[in-house]
């Protein structure tokens, strides 16, 4: 299948970073190494990388707490467009439905196979979350334990849906790392 090889690094040294993601429902700002992300009203918050593409295999790693009043979704959007939001591609999600759950979301219809109280965050704790489609498997850890693992037998791919995004609701997500790689 090959090796992953890193294609974006976030550069969170340089407050030029935040301008990098086109921001829906929330600002990004970025300041002594790290990245905020942090929803401005009752509802989701999405930051699409919008200065490189990715359409098909890819996998992304993001070390990053969540704060806030009530916590929701320290999630990723594999395969989306600013377009369609959420419901464009992949929403691999952590910390779901009020930090209940782990599960996906292929545009907009929940994959069942993947639901599971597994996918739970502590607040203010540092975890890592590693996002991956790969051949038509997509899969999500948290801080090195599968969360769920899903076959798509017609995977979402081509440059109309090649965005990645950070995703969460009603939180504030403090990132660390924010790492892309492809195949």
């Amino acid at each position: 299948m090959g090796d992953w090889k890193v294609a974006y690094t976030a550069d969170l040294k340089d407050p030029k970073t935040a301008e990098q993601f086109a921001k829906v429902g929330c600002t990004v700002t970025v300041a002594d190494g790290v990245m905020t992300f942090k929803s401005t009203d009752e509802g989701e918050a999405i930051a699409f990388l919008k200065t490189q593409k990715f359409p098909g295999d890819v996998r992304v790693e993001l070390v990053a707490s969540l704060s806030g009043e009530k916590l929701s979704d320290l999630s990723l959007i594999l395969n989306g467009n600013e377009q369609s939001g959420r419901d464009s591609g992949y929403l691999l999600q952590v910390g779901a439905k009020g930090n209940k759950m782990g599960r996906l979301q292929r545009q907009g219809t929940v994959a069942e196979e993947s639901i599971n109280g597994k996918g739970v965050v502590s607040a203010g704790k540092k975890h890592t979350v590693v996002a991956e489609k790969n051949a038509g498997t997509i899969s999500l850890t948290l801080d090195g334990k599968e969360i769920f693992s899903v076959k798509d037998n017609s995977p979402i791919k081509g440059d109309a849906n090649a965005l990645v995004a950070l995703y969460t609701w009603r939180s504030t997500m403090k990132v660390e790392k924010f790492v892309i790689s492809t195949k």
